[in-house]
């Protein structure tokens, strides 16, 4: 299992990531055994309310498995600290959802809180991939290569 304590240390402290149990929540270490604090956020408002501790590995329970995650639509802790730095106008694609296509467009700018954090020329998108090196994705609803 992934020690994902030590990534939730390197990020902003507002990051919103997701719960499976919970939704959106904010996380934080507080130490001891199970060190991950989790705090709920109902529909994206700062009305919070406490939930429940995390082990260092995301786990309700020792053994468990990890139901914490970077956000709802990405569960790979790793891409995490391997974010892209895009420039503007560089050529991306931007999709919403896994079953959306990936569309071309310019990039504009990125907005870490928003629910759909990349702006580009044609709107604003929860999902953006380079343009180069992904061609193939192109108009399709496949997954990353």
């Amino acid at each position: 299992m992934k020690n994902i304590l030590k990534i939730i240390n390197q990020q902003p402290k507002d990051h919103i990531y997701y719960s499976t149990v919970f939704g959106n929540c904010i996380a934080e270490n507080k130490g001891g055994c199970f060190p991950i604090e989790i705090t709920a956020l109902d529909r994206n408002l700062r009305y919070n309310f406490q939930l429940n501790d995390l082990d260092k590995y995301g786990c309700l329970v020792k053994g468990g498995v990890c139901t914490l995650f970077p956000s709802e639509y990405n569960r790979d802790w790793d891409d995490l600290n391997t974010k892209v730095k895009y420039y503007t106008y560089q050529p991306v694609l931007v999709r919403n959802d896994d079953y959306n296509i990936w569309k071309p467009d310019l990039f504009q700018a990125y907005y870490e809180n928003s629910p759909f954090p990349y702006a580009v020329i044609g709107g604003m998108y929860r999902q953006c991939i380079p343009l180069l090196g992904n061609e193939l994705l192109k108009l399709t609803s496949n997954k990353l290569i």
